[in-house]
């Protein structure tokens, strides 16, 4: 491999040479041309072919290159068909040749050879289509005939508009370059063709094209476009032109407007083209485009069809699908019938040969038992009547056996089918209890699990510090020895303490039921107090709130009514102001309060 990286090297190199020492710039495309066999001969993506095109790079022969395009091919060897390989040699090379940055700081390739090869490549279509021209007209060029210059002009813009689809930052740099309009602008009705293929590819490329040119370029492409339209018989360059305007129209919806203003008559020179069978289906478009005289009418209308399209293709789509499955259906259907129909026929044909079979040896076996019983009858003439009876009686009792086995055997199969139910029962029985024993064994595990996994586990250094501390503790807790007085002592205490703690056993009953009954007193008569409403608002039913139907209550509350009465009638004041409470002294009432439930809860140590 480095040999061969070595001669391609030299190669590159000699060729360098040869380049500089030439004198007859004729001879210069040439041995440019010389870099496609080069080129050729290098396998792709190896690295030979990275180093030729670096030593292409490194010897500027690629500026070289595009230069030499800019040429008139008349005088050359090969013409213009060496022109065009040439183009086709750059074209290659621009899109085969990645230049970093640091082997181009100053950003040569993207800044200078990227949109000079895009001029070149329009000087180049221009002089074909001037040659082009020249040779249809006066028939100057014998060498090449204006079929080979069309085939060339078209092959340039191809290699073009295969560059612009990688390169779609230089499309509006082609787009408004001159050369660019002069190739649009023509009186020849084959190379326009090709042009309007490029403005086509440009404006797919870029949606917003038609937008950001510049409007004199823009009305100057479109009265081109018309003007061929009007005056041209080609119905290839209309069909083109007419997809071109199409583009336009659909990327850019607002100069529909401007076309049917600045061009009145053209849904009227359409009709020229009606019926024809190159262009298919655009031509419709573009007419009901022009009908609608708005581009917003235009892209609703446009959706619209869209919509109606993709409907009809799907309703279409949809039967032929419906109709495939009914095809499928159908014929499985046929098929189905008929070999049940087989199978019928071939069953009943099976059916017929085992009754004639089953018939044919019921006779046979008939005919054998006559045969059989005649001969024994004939033997049984010859014997004694002892024998004879002897005879009868024996086969008396086989048949006796045979019947009794058959009606056992009959009777046993008609339990069978309840032994197999029998035996099923039992097998379900043992699985189910089985699978019952199996799914508490696994409860019973988890649950077990479970309380081990509570069980956190402990540390080396934490079970050696609690059976320090545990040591510690028994150290510490370890029982004295102590004398009998000591013993005696410990014992009355303990009898002393259990005595006591009995008696108030005893007691708390009671007075756990004094307590319950002091709070649910308690807790009535702070509902009753929540509830009841104020004097100026309270009612004769209201009093009956207040009523206990308890007979000690009663008389209790009216023995301290009648003290409470005296008590009043020996002060100066009168009663019902002492029954006033001042919002002042609400604790020192309450307190009072507290005391007139207890007078009246307690009466006697008693609990009401």
């Amino acid at each position: 491999m480095a040999s061969a990286m070595t001669s391609k090297v030299s190669e590159i190199e000699k060729l360098a040479m040869d380049i500089g020492n030439t004198k007859d710039e004729r001879r210069i495309p040439k041995l440019l041309l010389r870099m496609e066999n080069i080129l050729n001969n290098a396998t792709a993506g190896t690295a030979a072919a990275a180093a030729v095109k670096q030593d292409i790079w490194s010897f500027d022969l690629l500026p070289l290159l595009l230069m030499a395009m800019r040429r008139d091919f008349s005088n050359v060897v090969g013409t213009w068909e060496t022109g065009v390989k040439l183009a086709e040699l750059a074209y290659r090379l621009m899109v085969n040749i990645y230049v970093t940055k640091a082997e181009d700081p100053e950003e040569t390739f993207e800044k200078k050879l990227v949109p000079q090869f895009c001029e070149n490549m329009l000087v180049l279509a221009k002089r074909l289509q001037n040659c082009y021209c020249e040779a249809v007209e006066k028939k100057l060029y014998s060498e090449m005939s204006s079929d080979k210059l069309l085939q060339c002009y078209d092959r340039v813009i191809s290699f073009l508009v295969n560059y612009l689809r990688q390169k779609r930052t230089m499309i509006s740099h082609t787009i408004h370059s001159p050369w660019f309009l002069q190739i649009f602008v023509t009186d020849d009705p084959e190379t326009p063709v090709s042009t309007l293929k490029l403005l086509r590819s440009c404006i797919s490329y870029q949606a917003d094209l038609c937008r950001t040119m510049d409007k004199a370029l823009f009305d100057s492409l479109m009265e081109e476009m018309i003007y061929d339209l009007a005056t041209g018989d080609s119905a290839e360059l209309a069909g083109e032109t007419i997809r071109t305007l199409l583009a336009i129209v659909r990327n850019y919806p607002d100069s529909l407007e401007a076309l049917i203003m600045k061009y009145s008559g053209l849904r009227l020179l359409l009709t020229k083209w009606t019926g024809q069978v190159t262009f298919g289906r655009e031509l419709q478009d573009f007419v009901r485009l022009l009908d609608a005289k708005s581009g917003d009418r235009a892209t609703m209308e446009l959706k619209i069809r869209a919509a109606t399209m993709i409907q009809s293709y799907w309703r279409s789509f949809k039967v032929r699908r419906e109709l495939k499955k009914a095809n499928k259906s159908l014929a499985k259907f046929q098929r189905k019938f008929r070999q049940r129909q087989q199978a019928r026929k071939e069953q009943s044909e099976t059916t017929r040969m085992r009754r004639e079979l089953e018939y044919e040896v019921a006779i046979r076996r008939r005919k054998l038992l006559a045969e059989k019983r005649e001969m024994e009858v004939k033997l049984m003439s010859t014997l004694p009547a002892s024998t004879v009876r002897t005879h009868v009686q024996k086969q008396q009792e086989e048949a006796a056996i045979r019947i009794q086995a058959r009606y056992k055997s009959w009777r046993e199969r008609g339990k069978l089918e309840e032994r197999k139910n029998m035996a099923k029962v039992v097998r379900a029985t043992v699985t189910i209890q089985r699978a019952v024993r199996r799914w508490l064994r696994a409860i019973q595990y988890e649950r077990m699990m479970e309380k081990l996994k509570r069980i956190a586990p402990i540390s080396d250094e934490t079970r050696t510090e609690i059976m320090d501390s545990i040591q510690r503790q028994q150290y510490i807790s370890k029982p004295k020895e102590r004398n009998r007085e000591e013993l005696t002592s410990q014992y009355r205490s303990s009898q002393a303490m259990m005595h006591e703690f009995i008696v108030n056993s005893l007691r708390a009953p009671k007075e756990d039921l004094e307590r319950e009954a002091l709070l649910s007193r308690l807790e009535t008569d702070a509902q009753l107090l929540m509830s009841a409403p104020k004097l100026e608002e309270a009612l004769e039913s209201d009093v009956y709130k207040f009523t206990s139907n308890s007979t000690p209550a009663q008389i209790h509350a009216q023995s301290r009514h009648r003290l409470e009465m005296r008590r009043l009638q020996c002060t100066d004041t009168n009663w019902w102001r002492a029954l006033q409470f001042e919002e002042d002294d609400e604790a020192d009432d309450e307190s009072k309060y507290l005391e007139r439930r207890n007078d009246v809860m307690y009466i006697d140590g008693r609990i009401y």
